[in-house]
C-alpha cells in the first residue's frame, strides 16, 4: 500500500482576533496592576504590527511584511512567529533560510500553535533546517494532531502505519486517519479506507473502541 507522502504546510494565516481580554482588570487593585497594563499594551502593539504585515503581504510587499511580522513576532506573539518562518522558508522578504523559519517556527510551537507544531515535525522529517530525525516529527505531529490539527492527525496516521519514527500501530493509524478524514481531508478520508482492509477483526474492534474517546478529545480543529 502507497500512501501520500507526509505533506508541508505553508500557509499564511489569517488575522488573529484582538487578544485583549481582561482589560477591564488593569482597574483592579494590587502590585500587578502595572504588570496586567504593561501586558495589555504589549499585546496591541504587536496585534498591531502583526496587522500591518499582513496588509503589506496581501499588496505583495514582502520587506514591509516581514517587517511588521518581525515586530509583533519579538513581541512574542505565535501567529507573526509563524509567518515569519514562512516568510524565511519561501524567501519572500528575506534571503531564504530554512534554520531560521525553523527556529521561528519552534518559538510559535512552544506557544502550542497546531500549524507551527506540523511544520517542526516536517522539518525532522525531511531535515530541512535541523538534522533529519524522524523520532522528533513523530512527537511533534503528536502535538498539533492533539489539538485536532488534521494535517498532523494525517501524518501521525501515516507514519504510524509506515513505521517511520515509531514502531508500526495499524489500530493507531487507522485511528488518526479516522479523526482527519471525519474533518474533510481528502488523503487521509483514501488512506482510512487502505488501513481498514488490512486490519484483522480484532484489530478493527480495537479501533473502533478507542475512536469515541479519541473523537472526542482530538476531533475539533485546533484555532488557528
Amino acid at each position: 500500500m502507497k500512501f501520500q507522502s507526509t505533506r508541508l504546510l505553508y500557509l499564511l494565516s489569517g488575522i488573529l482576533a484582538l487578544l485583549l481580554n481582561g482589560c477591564a482588570t488593569v482597574e483592579k487593585q494590587g502590585p500587578d496592576k502595572d504588570a496586567q497594563l504593561a501586558a495589555i499594551q504589549s499585546a496591541a502593539v504587536a496585534e498591531q504590527a502583526y496587522r500591518q504585515g499582513l496588509a503589506s503581504y496581501k499588496k505583495g510587499d514582502y520587506p514591509a511584511a516581514v517587517q511588521g511580522f518581525r515586530q509583533a513576532a519579538d513581541l512574542g506573539y505565535a501567529k507573526a512567529q509563524y509567518n515569519l518562518g514562512i516568510a524565511y522558508v519561501q524567501g519572500q522578504g528575506v534571503t531564504k533560510d530554512y534554520r531560521q523559519g525553523i527556529n521561528w517556527f519552534r518559538q510559535a510551537a512552544d506557544q502550542n500553535f497546531a500549524p507551527a507544531q506540523y511544520n517542526v515535525g516536517i522539518a525532522y522529517a525531511q531535515g530541512q533546517g535541523v538534522e533529519k530525525d524522524p523520532r522528533q516529527a513523530v512527537e511533534w505531529y503528536q502535538k498539533a494532531a492533539k489539538q485536532g490539527f488534521a494535517p498532523a492527525q494525517y501524518n501521525l496516521g501515516t507514519t504510524l502505519y509506515q513505521g517511520q519514527g515509531v514502531a508500526k500501530d495499524p489500530v493507531m493509524a487507522y485511528v488518526w486517519l479516522s479523526l482527519a478524514a471525519a474533518q474533510g481531508d481528502k488523503d487521509a478520508q483514501i488512506a482510512q479506507q487502505k488501513v481498514a482492509k488490512s486490519l484483522s477483526p480484532e484489530q478493527k474492534a480495537r479501533a473502533q473502541q478507542l475512536m469515541p474517546d479519541y473523537s472526542r478529545q482530538y476531533g475539533k480543529p485546533a484555532q488557528a
